[in-house]
């Protein structure tokens, strides 16, 4: 990693390290880090980030080829994670993208219908076989892994139980820098659920349940289990716009542009923060100067392609809390770390065994 690298590394951490339950973000400055090979735009304010996302200067990269392209060389090939990156909505663009986009909203749409079709499993799901109580953490952790398993057992054949190993091998691999430990967990991941298909393919239905498998399982949680805490009523789906489950995304300048009193460049990198900056407001009433966009998802033509089913699982996630008996659900002290991209909430003792 490079000198410059490390830099932005440390001031992403500085800006996110503070983030809580509800969301926080920095002042909304624009940051740049230089050397005479590379310069990255640390970018805090979302009414940039939406300008500069919605734009046609800037386009996705697979950031990951690189770094596992050199552990490939070193005896280290990880063909899953791999090869999903390779073929991912992700990292597509321009008419591949939007191709591949309009075949995959079916079945994101089939995935939502099979979700409220099987909700009562979902619901009894959640506290089955439990005598005690649950943390908030316990109960989010729960309802995205099964609601995840049924839906992969629905689109692609795999078994639940299959699905379900795979969801407890992964770990979040969008992290400030590549981490070969947890890429290689994810690898094991997509390996398990492989066994499991009844025949091999590379159908798009299999590419959106490798998708809920890498990208869908933090940020889902994170929302649920911050939503399930704050506790308003009738509020989960908003609560997503507060708490920005991905706290920044990363876009590389094709197109020379104005940011601020800079001039991007192509080849130049930014990192774009979704999170609101702390104080902001988003009721009709508050003045445009503390108002921010709600950006959670995105924005422009990369805006997650699973947002559909990521509200849904919201809003079947507060319909389920809310039929719980009283003290089902206890007060748990959780811990919010900026360690990546995704939000990113533990129990205490994993966080002082981290």
């Amino acid at each position: 990693m490079s000198i410059v690298a490390l830099e932005v590394v440390k001031d992403l951490r500085r800006a996110f390290a503070g983030r809580g339950l509800k969301n926080h973000g920095s002042n909304g400055d624009v940051r740049l880090h230089t050397d005479a090979n590379q310069r990255i735009f640390v970018v805090l304010d979302p009414r940039q980030s939406k300008t500069v996302l919605g734009s046609r200067f800037v386009e996705n990269e697979n950031y990951f080829a690189e770094p596992l392209a050199q552990l490939a060389q070193r005896g280290g090939a990880l063909p899953h994670i791999t090869a999903y990156f390779a073929n991912s909505l992700l990292f597509k663009e321009g008419a591949d993208h939007r191709a591949l986009r309009a075949r995959h909203q079916p079945i994101i749409e089939e995935a939502c219908a099979v979700m409220a079709r099987h909700a009562p499993l979902l619901a009894r799901s959640v506290t089955r076989g439990r005598t005690t109580s649950i943390s908030p953490l316990q109960f989010a952790q729960r309802l995205v892994e099964v609601g995840f398993a049924i839906v992969i057992r629905e689109l692609t054949g795999v078994p639940m139980k299959r699905a379900l190993r795979a969801m407890r091998l992964r770990q979040n691999v969008f992290f400030y820098h590549f981490h070969p430990g947890r890429h290689q967990a994810m690898d094991r991941a997509l390996a398990e659920l492989e066994r499991g298909r009844p025949a091999p393919d590379a159908s798009d239905r299999w590419e959106v349940a490798r998708s809920l498998i890498v990208m869908g399982v933090d940020p889902c949680v994170s929302a649920v289990c911050a939503a399930v805490i704050e506790n308003l009523p009738g509020d989960f789906g908003s609560a997503i716009n507060r708490y920005a489950p991905t706290s920044f995304i990363s876009r590389r300048c094709i197109v020379s542009f104005s940011l601020q009193e800079h001039t991007v460049q192509p080849g130049d990198l930014l990192y774009l923060s979704l999170v609101q900056p702390e104080g902001a407001k988003n009721d009709a009433d508050a003045p445009a100067s503390r108002k921010a966009p709600a950006i959670a998802f995105g924005a422009g033509p990369h805006m997650c392609a699973g947002r559909p089913f990521a509200m849904l699982m919201s809003d079947m996630a507060e319909r389920i809390f809310r039929e719980l008996e009283p003290g089902r659900i206890r007060d748990a002290t959780l811990t919010v770390r900026g360690d990546g991209s995704f939000l990113s909430i533990v129990e205490p003792a994993a966080a002082s065994g981290r």
